[in-house]
């Protein structure tokens, strides 16, 4: 095992976590915050999932099931000290002093290293408006100003000005967050709020503007952009700052009037390319080097509507050439560097040698929680720069994916399937033996390189045993050799100090991982390091510091603050109750969430749909994601528009029914259902499907061979047919299956008839399109 582990690695064994670590922050004090999405008594088990009663969203006394608890317990994990597992000092709270969920919200860490949390839990799909920052110094959450839209689901990204950006997730009506936000501070210690951005649907329009998915994969660009790269196929640019370091402001208008409101930050643009692997979700995305971003694996496609293995690459390193997603990283390599084993709800960690590793996941064609033990992905795989290839590594004993804290009524979870034990990895770099580098002193606050001044920072380092408790080999020079600059077969180029953001994970995505190799001299045991050059290479916060030797072996990762030279860190804040009970009557009701300057997407939607002046094809479209047509639109809405024939596609659908709005270019047009079909899995591959269409049309109703026809104005025939349970469009996300038909959908037909046999000619008539010429009614005159 031990030969075994220098080329793959060691797992530790199992320790308890008390949860189920869902959201994972690494702190500036070197210990790990973590909550998951219930809290449970100490000492005792988690219970079985269980929903909330039937009706309980309006009614509190009915039971809310304790998977939709709005509360959270967080808890600090010091990996000095494995077994010791400590409750967070509060509860997160809001503005009203009631107690938030913060399972499935979006986080980062701020410029001062506070934790900025944005969003979270009231049910599935249904998110909070609320804003919780955590700061490790107190050891406390706070609550903040809350944004104008709630968010679950969402990402948030740090910018190199120490903002934060956050986009997308699910509203607190069930939709689509369309409009980002701004923390328009740099620090979470100050009282600041929300600054509101351009959206991408709004300003580029229904025809070229993009609903960005769930948990978009968003990254900051080396020359200050963010750029967005999945799960939708397409790549976009979002443009925050102009050449004088000014937010660019874009005016804002009012859809109903088209007249301009105010000024919103920002500007969305095409990057001009699209993944190869179109749309694929539950998977992460990495910024392996300033500018270079792997999206690995994910989706489901293929025949038997799996996970995939492919790996793509895009280069955004240089602003002077236009990016290209790739699979070939290598030049001149004729095989993709992909993944071994297929796989989606997995994680992709960077390591201070510039390595990736991916562990966890799911080869199942089933959607969430896939348990069964042929489709666990157990076998952890290692990217090296060096090689660009995909090595897999010693299994894990445990599966790491999900976590199990779901429930729907097709898949039962059982308490058992989530996981409140961990496992601590050592890559096979700390299984060699040898020596491993540690770094003695260093500064714990550094600032970027000027090249006025050419200031430089300097570290002392020593060789230490690679195995604690070990001695180091007879003849051990006392400081090691740092690994030499290096254009590796990747096209990274690396060093022997190299400089990681602390991790905050979640749902496949570290938001603000990055990693930066640095210029260093090296006399004796001093090592003379040049800084970053500026904070679109690594944007302001807390980093670890790593020395590498000339194996490539790290040292323990030294913590430091990296912050403009003019940077005032402020104060810690007193560590209030914020609690209801301590809160006074006046205090208790917090002030609403401020309106938004663009209009939402049902107002939007509104508009689009007026100005179309006719009736919609109306689309069946069920997510093979569990949470409905309403938060898992994006892909939809990007597929459809990729149908050929599609002009408009509705902004926003129907979340109770499943169902999708859209206007083809020719008014005419009767879609032919299997190449609508093939077109829209073509971009979304297996993680939708089109159950059918509904048209209304009007023309003249004649009887022809013991049945009715109706002839359009343009002169086209279809034959009319009675609506049955096989026609119903209209959707249940909970049974998963159509829902009932009704009376008057089965009784539309014999309507018609009766009033053709009593001389009715003309008629508009709305039905399900069994083919060409066939379409069963569901309403008539």
């Amino acid at each position: 095992m031990a030969e075994d582990a220098v080329h793959k690695g060691r797992w530790s064994g199992l320790f308890e976590l008390q949860n189920v670590a869902v959201h994972v922050s690494l702190l500036p004090n070197g210990k790990v915050l973590y909550w998951g999405r219930r809290t449970k008594e100490k000492g005792k088990a988690l219970e079985e999932p269980r929903e909330a009663e039937e009706g309980a969203d309006n009614d509190p006394k009915k039971d809310q099931g304790n998977m939709n608890q709005h509360a959270t317990q967080a808890f600090l994990w010091d990996p000095a000290h494995p077994e010791q597992v400590q409750e967070t000092d509060n509860q997160p709270y809001d503005l009203n002093g009631d107690t938030v969920n913060l399972f499935c919200s979006g986080h980062t860490f701020l410029a001062d290293g506070t934790l900025l949390i944005a969003g979270g839990h009231i049910k599935d799909t249904w998110g909070t408006t609320t804003t919780t920052v955590y700061d490790f110094e107190t050891n406390w959450f706070y609550p903040k100003a809350q944004m104008n839209e709630g968010r679950w689901y969402p990402s948030v990204v740090a910018l190199p000005d120490g903002r934060a950006l956050v986009m997308a997730g699910a509203n607190e009506k069930n939709g689509n967050a369309i409009i980002p936000q701004i923390w328009n501070k740099q620090s979470g210690r100050e009282e600041g709020g929300w600054k509101e951005a351009s959206s991408p649907v709004l300003q580029l329009g229904v025809k070229v503007g993009v609903v960005l998915p769930l948990y978009p994969r968003v990254h900051t660009s080396p020359d200050g952009r963010v750029i967005t790269v999945g799960p939708q196929p397409k790549t976009w640019w979002f443009d925050i700052k102009n050449s004088k370091d000014e937010d660019i402001m874009t005016e804002a208008h009012n859809i109903s009037k088209g007249s301009p409101l105010a000024d919103v930050v920002g500007v969305w643009k095409s990057a001009g390319t699209k993944r190869n692997a179109m749309f694929r979700d539950y998977c992460p995305s990495v910024m392996y080097a300033p500018g270079k971003i792997m999206y690995i694996g994910g989706g489901l496609g293929g025949a038997n509507a799996s996970p995939t293995a492919d790996v793509e690459y895009l280069d955004i390193s240089d602003p002077n050439k236009p990016p290209v997603w790739t699979r070939n990283l290598v030049a001149d390599s004729e095989n993709a560097e992909d993944l071994n084993q297929a796989r989606r709800q997995f994680n992709a960690t960077l390591l201070p040698d510039g390595s990736v590793l991916v562990t966890g996941g799911t080869k199942g064609t089933r959607f969430f929680n896939d348990l069964r033990p042929e489709a666990q992905v157990k076998t952890p795989e290692l990217w090296t720069p060096d090689s660009a290839e995909w090595i897999e590594m010693n299994p894990e004993e445990v599966l790491s994916a999900g976590g199990g804290e779901y429930q729907n009524p097709d898949i039962h979870v059982k308490a058992s399937d989530c996981h409140t034990s961990a496992q601590l990895y050592n890559p096979p770099y700390l299984c060699k033996g040898g020596p491993r580098p540690f770094i003695v002193t260093a500064p714990t606050r550094i600032s970027y390189f000027k090249k006025s001044t050419f200031e430089s920072f300097q570290i002392k380092i020593k060789n230490v045993p690679s195995q604690r408790g070990t001695q180091l080999p007879a003849n051990t020079p006392p400081f090691p050799t740092l690994k030499t600059k290096k254009l590796t077969a990747s096209g990274v180029t690396t060093t022997g100090v190299s400089i990681l953001r602390l991790g905050s994970m979640t749902h496949c995505r570290n938001m603000s991982q990055s990693i930066l190799f640095l210029d260093f001299q090296q006399n004796g045991d001093t090592v003379t390091v040049v800084p970053p050059a500026h904070p679109n290479l690594a944007t302001p916060g807390y980093y670890m510091l790593f020395a590498l030797d000339q194996e490539g072996v790290p040292s323990e990762g030294f913590i430091f603050h990296l912050v403009p030279e003019e940077y005032v860190v402020p104060k810690t804040q007193p560590r209030d109750d914020f609690s209801k009970k301590a809160k006074g009557p006046k205090d208790r009701m917090a002030a609403p969430p401020p309106p938004t300057i663009q209009p939402g997407l049902r107002e939007y939607n509104e508009q689009v749909m007026a100005e179309q002046g006719r009736p919609p094809v109306v689309v069946g479209v069920t997510p093979v994601c569990p949470y409905g047509l309403g938060a898992c639109w994006g892909g939809a809405f990007d597929g459809l528009r990729r149908i050929k024939d599609v002009n408009i596609v509705a902004p926003k659908p129907s979340q109770t029914n499943a169902l999708a709005y859209v206007y083809p270019t020719d008014p005419k047009l009767i879609p032919d259902i299997d190449v609508w079909r093939k077109e829209f899995g073509d971009t979304v591959n297996a993680s939708y499907h089109i159950r059918g269409f509904e048209m209304t049309f009007d023309g003249t109703v004649t009887k022809k061979n013991n049945g009715l026809v109706l002839t359009t104005a343009w002169g086209k025939t279809l034959s009319l047919a009675p609506f049955t349970q096989a026609s119903q469009l209209k959707y249940d996300i909970k049974s998963i299956s159509a829902q009932p038909v009704t009376d008057e959908e089965t009784g539309a037909y014999g309507k018609l008839v009766k009033a053709v046999g009593a001389g009715l000619g003309k008629a508009k008539v709305t039905g399900t399109l069994q083919n060409k010429g066939n379409v069963t009614l569901s309403s008539s005159p």
